[in-house]
């Protein structure tokens, strides 16, 4: 399953995709590109994996 998202920090457009697990060890996290703003690498029984969906500069953007 593929979902949209977008860092609550910078606002950075992302594709999440979830892949559910048996792990129950839960993982570290994931940063931002942009920003550095930590993303949950997991959630719920599944693992979280994050994949920037625009190239532009979300920083020269909010200048």
């Amino acid at each position: 399953m593929t979902e949209q998202f977008r860092c609550p920090s910078c606002q950075a457009p992302y594709a999440v995709v979830r892949v559910e697990t048996d792990e129950k060890e839960q993982l570290g996290q994931v940063n931002c590109t942009e920003c550095s703003f930590p993303f949950s690498a997991y959630e719920n029984g599944s693992i979280l994996k994050y994949f920037k969906t625009a190239s532009s500069n979300v920083r020269a953007l909010r200048k």
